[in-house]
C-alpha cells in the first residue's frame, strides 16, 4: 500500500503539467543587489528585487502550465557607484508544486538551497 501511495505522489509531482512554485530568495549578504526570475514558457517576469542587508527575504508565486517548457533564468546585480551591474545569470527547467530556496552569498551568485516537491534540471539546481 506504501508503495501505491508513494508511487501515485510521484506520478502526480512528476506527470503534472502545471506549477505552483513557492521561490524563496534569501540574502545572505551585506551588500545591495537586484535579483529577478523569468518564465519564459508561462511568459512570466518577477519586478526586479532589490535586497540590501543580510538575511532578508522575498517570497514570490509562480503559477501556470508547462512551466519547465524553457529554462528558468535567474538574474542578479550587483550595485556599483549606485549603478546596477550584471553579476550572473542561471539557467534551470523547474517543475513542480512546492518551494524553492535559493541564498544570494557574498558573490551575488544564485545558490539553490533547499527544494521540495519540485524537479529541477538542466542547470545548476
Amino acid at each position: 500500500m506504501c508503495l501505491l501511495l508513494f508511487l501515485v505522489s510521484i506520478i502526480y509531482i512528476f506527470g503534472s503539467e502545471c506549477c505552483h512554485l513557492t521561490v524563496k530568495i534569501r540574502s545572505l549578504t551585506d551588500k545591495p543587489f537586484l535579483f529577478q526570475i523569468i518564465v519564459p514558457a508561462i511568459r512570466k517576469k518577477t519586478n526586479l528585487l532589490k535586497f540590501t542587508k543580510r538575511n532578508e527575504e522575498r517570497i514570490t508565486v509562480i503559477k501556470g502550465e508547462n512551466c519547465n517548457a524553457q529554462h528558468w533564468i535567474f538574474r542578479t546585480w550587483r550595485y556599483e557607484d549606485d549603478k546596477p551591474i550584471p553579476v550572473h545569470e542561471n539557467r534551470v527547467k523547474i517543475e513542480g508544486t512546492g518551494y524553492y530556496q535559493i541564498n544570494i552569498w557574498d558573490d551575488v551568485r544564485v545558490h539553490g538551497a533547499d527544494r521540495d516537491s519540485i524537479f529541477c534540471s538542466e542547470g545548476i539546481c
